[in-house]
């Protein structure tokens, strides 16, 4: 009898199984079927980024800025060129003045010599002679040489004062288009940044709903 009973005892674990296990099947199947009565978050609140709205947003954002940057570098832009003509001008004006006056100044000298010449040779009866026609001439050749190099070097300048107001001009606004290309460049970068950054804010922002909506359902 007592062999029977622990048979059947054993029986009867093999079977059911322990009073354990009975418990733990009991809690798994209570939250399966609580899991599968909650509709899953994304069915009813699928994530949703307005890209177009967000670009907008960020280019509303950024773009006062960098254009006043532009705007700021346009302005010493203006200047320096401004600056540039003006003392071209300045150059120009003072390089003619001196010119006049040197043309003036030779002129004089020329008329005084010839004047002198032809008194020499009047006091000494010789108005009409060769000798006299002879140092009239070497007195306008010297004449011509002087004014002929001055003048070259007045071209000189002139063109060298032309050419160092291209140059700057031409530095200036090569310095412009390069510094236009990096912030426009800059501009359209930060744009993306603020698009990406809205992004992740939003998935955040939907993260934090998905864990509040479950943890309210006591998952």
């Amino acid at each position: 009898a007592r062999s029977k009973g622990i048979n059947a005892s054993n029986s009867n674990n093999s079977s059911g199984g322990s009073p354990v296990d009975t418990i733990l099947n009991n809690a798994v199947s209570s939250v399966t079927s609580l899991v599968h009565q909650i509709t899953p978050y994304e069915q009813n609140n699928p994530f949703a980024f307005d890209e177009v709205l967000a670009r907008q947003a960020a280019t509303a954002e950024y773009t006062p800025y960098y254009t006043q940057l532009l705007s700021d570098y346009q302005a010493n832009v203006d200047t320096a060129k401004g600056r540039s003509s003006e003392d071209l001008q300045k150059t120009l004006d003072q390089l003619a003045a001196g010119k006049e006056y040197y043309q003036g100044t030779e002129r004089r000298l020329l008329e005084r010599s010839l004047d002198q010449t032809n008194k020499g040779y009047a006091g000494n009866g010789l108005f009409f002679s060769g000798a006299k026609q002879k140092d009239i001439n070497q007195i306008q050749q010297d004449y011509g040489a002087r004014t002929g190099e001055y003048n070259r070097q007045y071209q000189y300048n002139v063109g060298q004062a032309n050419t160092g107001a291209q140059r700057t001009t031409q530095d200036v606004t090569t310095a412009q288009n390069q510094y236009n290309r990096d912030t426009n460049q800059a501009l359209k970068t930060g744009i993306e940044q603020g698009v990406l950054q809205r992004q992740s804010e939003a998935q955040a922002q939907y993260e934090a709903g998905r864990n509040s909506y479950y943890q309210a359902q006591g998952l």
